[in-house]
């Protein structure tokens, strides 16, 4: 044995290893002592989240704090301040306070490469002034204008909320977006209101003077009334005169109807029978009839004969409850019963129409003439029957529209019924609580009841014009009839033709003496004696 292999073992000192740090991926290795601890470290900032994180409204310089949270790609935490940046104003710490100008505004956060953005919608702050344009407007009467409404904040911002109007004094109306029709002359306050701030504007209703126009080659003199512009032809006619028969014929059908129009009416007049015939061919290009007295034309253009043997304002009333009916009844209804309720607007200013109406249908129920209205529904329908039995057809239409407005409870109730949509004989139906068949079905013994006797004569009071009105009837239709009239001064007389309907009218000329008459008339069917004072 050698002497190495003989010399005692002793216990080698211990070696002491450095320790070594291996950074590994993402993972720090610590190797100390011979034993490797593992210890995960974050990569690098993969993506950035903020919060609040949804898009964001504010008003103007209000302030809001963001915060941003950094991951990595496996969404481990990274401790990384980001960087912020926005259109608007932020801190470094990620305090946003919104600019004063309204507006679409970013706020991002980066770290690294990862970014993420909010948008913030600055939006006006609360009304601190309201302003109404224009502020003063002058219209006619039924005339409507538009007005606009302003509102801003604090920071000169313009708000895009509603406005409450409303017609603080004053007439007219006013709807959501601020479109004002004026009521009758005089001057309104119209105010709008946003957010409790109010401003106002003031819109004045007046007629201007009346002045020279010429439309489609016929000259004019343009006057206002306060339902229309009256467009009066030249003859020497009064535009005041005429303007005050307008309105107060449009008022009266108005208040029969319980509704007004919504615009001003157009309507044309004329001295004379033949300046009307060229003005109806002239303006409507149409070509009127010898007995046509007015006219209506959609959507609110009237023509009428100032100058016809019927009062201007029943000829307007006629007409104005065609326009009234055009705007309201939304299917329509049978011209009988247009031409109808027309004739009846006239009978409070027209007595002659009404005793026509009245004895006229209840002679042509006695002749068993009464129309059949089933066949009488198109402007066509009703050319043809005027062509047939003459203009009488207006009084007969007339007096059945009167039966037929009794049963509803009055025309309003029965137009208010076809503004629903519903057919005449659906409205006429749920206004009279009756069905249509039942009306038509007791015609014949309405219009007999009319009469007090057959034959007949009926006289009226003295009419607008100076003459006095009779109406013989009961006697068959297309007879001749034997007339005598006469007072203790006076007397005429002479022979008639009864109508189709078996009544015959007359009139008592303004030149004829005061006095109390006698009226007697003998037909086929026997005579009948009246007396009338005049």
């Amino acid at each position: 044995m050698t002497e190495a292999e003989s010399a005692p073992l002793s216990p080698a000192p211990p070696r002491r290893r450095a320790g070594r740090l291996l950074a590994i991926g993402a993972v720090l290795l610590l190797v100390v002592a011979g034993i490797a601890v593992f210890q995960l470290v974050p990569g690098s900032p993969a993506a950035v989240e903020l919060s609040p994180s949804e898009d964001l409204l504010l008003t103007p310089t209000a302030s809001l704090q963001f915060s941003a949270r950094v991951t990595d790609a496996r969404g481990r935490l990274v401790e990384e301040r980001p960087a912020w940046s926005s259109d608007g104003s932020i801190s470094d710490a990620g305090l946003f306070t919104a600019p004063e100008r309204a507006g679409a505004y970013y706020v991002q956060a980066a770290a690294g490469p990862a970014t993420a953005v909010v948008h913030v919608l600055v939006t006006a702050g609360p009304a601190k002034t309201v302003r109404v344009m224009p502020e003063e407007a002058v219209v006619k009467p039924r005339e409507s204008v538009r007005l606009s409404v302003k509102a801003t904040d604090t920071w000169g911002n313009e708000l895009t909320v509603p406005a409450f109007w409303r017609v603080a004094a004053g007439a007219g109306s006013i709807d959501g977006d601020g479109l004002f029709l004026a009521g009758r002359a005089g001057t309104s306050r119209i105010t709008a209101e946003i957010q409790s701030v109010a401003a106002g504007a003031t819109i004045t209703a007046a007629c201007p003077a009346p002045r020279a126009e010429t439309t489609a080659g016929v000259s004019f003199t343009l006057a206002c009334a306060e339902s229309a512009d009256v467009h009066i032809g030249a003859g020497g006619l009064s535009a005041q005169a005429v303007t005050e028969t307008v309105d107060t014929a449009v008022a009266a059908v108005e208040r029969s109807f319980g509704r007004a129009f919504e615009r001003r009416l157009e309507i044309n007049v004329f001295p004379t029978k033949d300046s009307f015939d060229n003005g109806v061919r002239q303006l409507l290009h149409a070509e009127p009839t010898p007995g046509e007295e007015g006219i209506f034309a959609q959507p609110n253009s009237i023509v009428i004969d100032w100058g016809a043997p019927e009062s201007p304002e029943a000829i307007v009333r006629h007409e104005v409850t065609h326009a009234l009916i055009a705007t309201t009844a939304r299917r329509g209804i049978p011209l009988w019963a247009n031409e109808g309720l027309a004739t009846l607007h006239e009978f409070p200013v027209s007595e002659s129409a009404a005793l026509a109406s009245r004895y006229c249908t209840a002679s042509a129920a006695m002749n068993g003439r009464l129309p059949n209205l089933g066949v009488l529904a198109t402007s066509q329908d009703w050319a043809s029957y005027i062509g047939d039995v003459g203009p009488l057809a207006y009084a007969i239409a007339g007096q059945l529209a009167a039966f037929a407005a009794e049963d509803a409870n009055g025309s309003a109730n029965l137009v208010e019924k076809l503004s629903t949509g519903l057919t005449f004989d659906a409205a006429y139906a749920a206004a009279s609580g009756r069905t249509y068949d039942s009306f038509v079905a007791g015609l014949p013994a309405r219009a007999r009841a009319l009469a007090e006797r057959s034959p007949g004569v009926a006289t009226s009071g003295r009419l607008f014009d100076g003459s006095t009105v009779y109406v013989s009837y009961g006697q068959p239709g297309g007879s001749r009839v034997s007339v005598d009239v006469r007072n203790d001064r006076f007397f005429g007389g002479g022979t008639d033709t009864a109508s189709y309907f078996g009544c015959a009218i007359g009139f008592l000329r303004p030149s004829w003496p005061a006095g109390t008459f006698t009226i007697s008339v003998s037909g086929p069917n026997g005579g009948a004696t009246s007396t009338l004072r005049r």
